[in-house]
C-alpha cells in the first residue's frame, strides 16, 4: 500500500512538495493510531478479547479457580488455547507412588504445583525451570541437591522425586502430578498467556 501510494504521487509531478509532506504526515499519523489501537486491543495476555469480561462459571474445577484467581485473562487464554491441559491436570488419576508425597492424589498434586508457580512467578521468559533449579543452571541443577527454586518441594512432590536428573527427564510427564501442571505451564508459555506469569 505505501509503495503504490508513494509511486503514484512520484508519476504525478504537478503535485507539490508541501502538499506531499502534509500527506505523508497524514499517513503517518493515520499508521500511528492503528498501531495503537492494536495494542490497547492486545493486553499481552495471549487471548483474543472479545470487549467481555471473563466470568468464572459455578462448576469451575480447582485449576480454574487458581488460573482465575491469578488473573481472569489468564483463565481466559489458558481455557482458550490449554483446555485439554487444564483438563489433563484436573482429571489426572491415581495417587503417588514414590517420592516425598507418597500415597497422596496426583489431582492435589497437579493443583499445588500450578499454584506455586502461578503465585511465585517463577517462569522466567520461557523457562520454568527456574521454579525448581532457582539460582542453579544446566548440569549444577541436575547433579547437586542444592537447587533453591521458590516451588522445589511441590515439584519434587508431584514429580515423586527428589534426584535433579530424574526430574529433569520428567519434568512434564502428564501421568504425575507436577508433570501435568508443568505440561499446562508450557502450553501457556507457548501461546503467550503472559498475564499467568
Amino acid at each position: 500500500m505505501q509503495l503504490e501510494f508513494f509511486r503514484k504521487v512520484t508519476i504525478n509531478r504537478t503535485v507539490s512538495v508541501g502538499t506531499l509532506a502534509i500527506v505523508a504526515l497524514l499517513f503517518l499519523a493515520v499508521s500511528g493510531c492503528k498501531k495503537k489501537e492494536a495494542a490497547r486491543a492486545d493486553d499481552g495476555s495471549g487471548a483474543n478479547p472479545a470487549g467481555a469480561v471473563p466470568t468464572l462459571p459455578a462448576n469451575a474445577n480447582p485449576v480454574e479457580k487458581l488460573l482465575f484467581q491469578k488473573a481472569p485473562v489468564c483463565y481466559q487464554c489458558a481455557k482458550a488455547n490449554c483446555d485439554e491441559f487444564v483438563a489433563g491436570c484436573v482429571n489426572i488419576q491415581g495417587v503417588a507412588a514414590e517420592g516425598p508425597a507418597k500415597g497422596k492424589s496426583k489431582a492435589e498434586l497437579c493443583s499445588n504445583t500450578l499454584g506455586c508457580v502461578l503465585k511465585e512467578k517463577c517462569v522466567k521468559g520461557d523457562a520454568s525451570f527456574k521454579c525448581y533449579c532457582g539460582k542453579l543452571d544446566g548440569m549444577d541443577c541436575l547433579s547437586k541437591t542444592t537447587q533453591d527454586g521458590v516451588c522445589r518441594s511441590v515439584i519434587e512432590a508431584g514429580l515423586e522425586s527428589t534426584e535433579g536428573g530424574t526430574i529433569a527427564k520428567i519434568w512434564g510427564e502428564r501421568t504425575l502430578g507436577a508433570g501435568a501442571a508443568m505440561a499446562l505451564t508450557h502450553c501457556m508459555i507457548d501461546h503467550g498467556c503472559k498475564a499467568c506469569f
